[in-house]
């Protein structure tokens, strides 16, 4: 008689368990449903929106005196669709206003064959009173944009580095370059898009003398390590999107340079050389960014201490 109780208890014990399991299932799912819809939203909207500027002081050996603490705005990526945003309107009025003489842009300037007229209001807002240098990146080359969009640059008074070099001097007052003499020169050599197989850093540096000092513009990072070979001291590209989606310890799961580690964002010392891998403004398709917000950055040169 003693028994039966128990094993009735037991059997209670057991029911309530069974009872319990199917609703702390469901506060499961609805979790982890909450937590995607997060990650989603957060990766689409947020994340893609919030641009970040970067500032960083990089020493440049050879870098004559009248240059030394020229700051330079580096854009990479605008990946310009059918309409200009607010993000894009308060990235003009950002670089209007920022007193750096020097705009670099490393390529993949349209995302849509839409947005041509946009980009050239655009860039003629952008570059009103800077000197304004840019290379191409694949994207450009796609659908054969090429041709047109070195016409639309150029007409925005930007000059389009296709494996060349030019240089760079203190203005005068007026604003000209005036005259300076080669060890008063920084080179500023402009790689064609190493995705496509475009790069030639030969042609590139071949009006450049030996020991100049050299800051290399170029849409992918996979060239950086054969212009450092060749001598520049700094290289400027984007393409990977600082990886697109940035995981803990995993690290990005997005766009890398072709054949290289760690050059996926960010300042990259390579040889004794600095690596600087911008982020980028805009985001492709499909649009998504997790630990990989855009950028602009502000980079200051400076002479070695």
């Amino acid at each position: 008689m003693k028994a039966a109780p128990a094993a009735w208890n037991r059997c209670r014990r057991s029911r309530r368990r069974k009872v319990g399991t199917p609703l702390t299932a469901w506060w499961i799912a609805a979790g982890a449903l909450l937590v995607l819809l997060y990650v989603v939203y957060r990766g689409r909207t947020i994340e893609p929106s919030r641009v970040v500027v970067e500032r960083h002081t990089l020493a440049v050996p050879g870098l004559p005196p009248a240059l030394d603490g020229m700051e330079l705005v580096h854009i990479s990526d605008l990946h310009l669709s059918g309409h200009l945003g607010d993000q894009e309107r308060r990235l003009v009025q950002w670089i209007r206003s920022h007193p750096a003489p020097v705009a670099v842009f490393t390529g993949d300037f349209i995302a849509a064959d839409g947005a041509w007229g946009h980009l050239v209001s655009m860039m003629m807002e952008m570059t009103r009173g800077k000197r304004t240098f840019a290379v191409l990146g694949d994207q450009d080359y796609a659908s054969g944009r090429s041709t047109r969009l070195v016409a639309a640059l150029e007409g925005c008074g930007i000059t389009v580095l296709r494996n060349r070099a030019v240089t760079l001097s203190a203005q005068a007052e007026d604003g000209s370059p005036g005259y300076a003499r080669d060890e008063d020169k920084l080179w500023l050599v402009g790689l064609d898009d190493p995705v496509t197989g475009r790069a030639d850093v030969e042609a590139a540096f071949a009006d450049v003398k030996e020991g100049a000092p050299v800051v290399v513009l170029c849409h992918s990072p996979e060239a950086a390590p054969e212009a450092i070979r060749r001598g520049a001291r700094l290289v400027l590209a984007g393409h990977t999107l600082g990886g697109k989606v940035r995981l803990p310890v995993v690290g990005p799961l997005g766009r890398v340079a072709s054949g290289l580690r760690g050059f996926d964002r960010g300042l990259v010392v390579h040889e004794g050389a600095h690596v600087y891998v911008n982020r980028g403004f805009g985001t492709p398709q499909p649009v998504f960014r997790w630990g990989a917000p855009p950028e602009v950055a502000v980079l200051k040169l400076v002479r070695p201490g």
